[in-house]
């Protein structure tokens, strides 16, 4: 028996010689068991003392080991109360001097207050909220806050929490780990500065290389136009010297037709921002003003983006075929009409266009001598656009077939030179 009256063991004593019936253990045997027993009793019990001196001591030692990491960490590390989660907050029960070294503030000066003495106005309420919802749960949780040291300024952390329960499971303790992440989030920030401002300077060279190409556009653009209208006036005047001026009020109206006819295809030529006019519709542009009595024209031929330069031409040509109609053709009769197809010989290199009028008055015999029109129709496809034309009086009505080279005539082909 220990000296509680705890059972330390039991020593059993075994004869093995015959018992005597009336015999037992004499007064000496029994004074020895005992002894040895008592004896046995007391080694026992001086080796559970050492084994529970043995467990103190290393219990002793991994305290004395886990305060000597707390308090020489380079993190600071905080010990609060469970509870009150809500305002005023658990109160601070120990820092190391990782916290002091990090806040400014001196021991006594935050045992007994709450964590919350660090925040202040630029710390985020938002990770604030989730923080305090996790606390809420009894959930570990991590996270960065901007904190405020005792002197006003401030300095990121990152916040690593864990509740500490007792054996019974019941929450006693927040543990707090907080890692000064200053150096990083300046680190982070002088990065996302470099990032916008490299972002800014793309965008600004941007910026500049687009000026440049829109100011390289508009000096070609005035280029173009100034090339443009030269060659606008040159065709006005080339009408100009052509146009017989025995009539002053035929002149006037001659004129006013032809520059009509320019005038309409630039119109095509503008809405097609001068990259070339449809032949189609230039064609019909040109003969509508001829046409005020019903349709008597047929136009046939596949879609052909023309030219600027042939565009002109091409307009005045039609101009004064269709006048020609009109003055002394198909179109000076009732019953007469005019067609104009055309095709692309792609193995020949040209585009073909033939002009053929009916129902006109009879032709006896080709013209004597060659007319304004004729002059016209040399000046712009022979001569400009470096084509062949053939005409034949022969039949119900005047024929005029051009064969013109693709190069010369279709849009987005560069032309050669054209005649000195």
């Amino acid at each position: 028996m220990g000296d509680g009256g705890a059972v330390r063991g039991v020593l059993v004593v075994a004869d093995h010689r015959p018992a005597r019936a009336a015999a037992g253990l004499s007064a000496a045997q029994f004074y020895v068991l005992r002894a040895h027993a008592t004896q046995l009793a007391a080694l026992l019990e001086l080796q559970e003392l050492r084994r529970v001196a043995s467990a103190a001591w290393a219990g002793a030692e991994r305290l004395r080991l886990l305060e000597s990491v707390a308090v020489h960490a380079n993190d600071a590390i905080l010990i609060t109360e469970a509870e009150p989660i809500d305002l005023p907050g658990p109160r601070i029960l120990y820092c190391n001097a990782a916290f002091t070294r990090t806040t400014g503030y001196a021991e006594s000066e935050i045992l007994g207050r709450t964590p919350r003495l660090l925040q202040g106005p630029g710390t985020d309420r938002a990770a604030l909220a989730r923080l305090n919802a996790a606390l809420a749960r009894w959930e570990p949780v991590v996270a960065e806050l901007l904190n405020y040291k005792k002197d006003g300024s401030t300095f990121w952390v990152e916040l690593s929490i864990v509740p500490v329960a007792d054996e019974t499971g019941w929450f006693t303790h927040w543990v707090s780990v907080q890692r000064d992440v200053s150096d990083r989030k300046a680190a982070e920030e002088t990065a996302t500065r470099a990032r916008i401002a490299e972002a800014e300077a793309e965008a600004l060279q941007a910026e500049v290389k687009e000026r440049r190409r829109v100011e390289e556009r508009q000096t070609l653009l005035a280029r173009e136009l100034d090339h443009r209208a030269k060659n606008a006036l040159a065709v006005v005047q080339a009408a100009l010297r052509l146009t017989p001026r025995d009539d002053t009020e035929a002149f006037a109206r001659a004129v006013e037709g032809r520059v009509s006819a320019l005038a309409r295809a630039h119109t095509l030529l503008s809405e097609g921002r001068w990259d070339g006019a449809e032949l189609g519709a230039l064609a019909a542009g040109e003969l509508a003003p001829f046409l005020a009595d019903g349709p008597r024209a047929e136009l046939r031929g596949p879609p052909v983006s023309l030219a600027p330069g042939a565009a002109q031409a091409l307009s005045m040509a039609l101009h004064e075929l269709a006048t020609n109609a009109v003055k002394h053709g198909a179109l000076s009769a009732p019953g007469g009409r005019v067609s104009l197809s055309w095709s692309v010989d792609g193995a020949a290199g040209l585009l073909r266009l033939r002009w053929e009028e009916a129902g006109g008055p009879p032709l006896a015999a080709p013209p004597k001598r060659r007319g304004f029109g004729s002059r016209v129709l040399e000046a712009t496809l022979r001569v400009q656009l470096g084509g062949a034309v053939a005409r034949n009086w022969e039949g119900p009505g005047l024929v005029c077939e051009a064969a013109l080279p693709l190069p010369r005539v279709l849009a987005g082909v560069a032309a050669p030179a054209g005649p000195p």
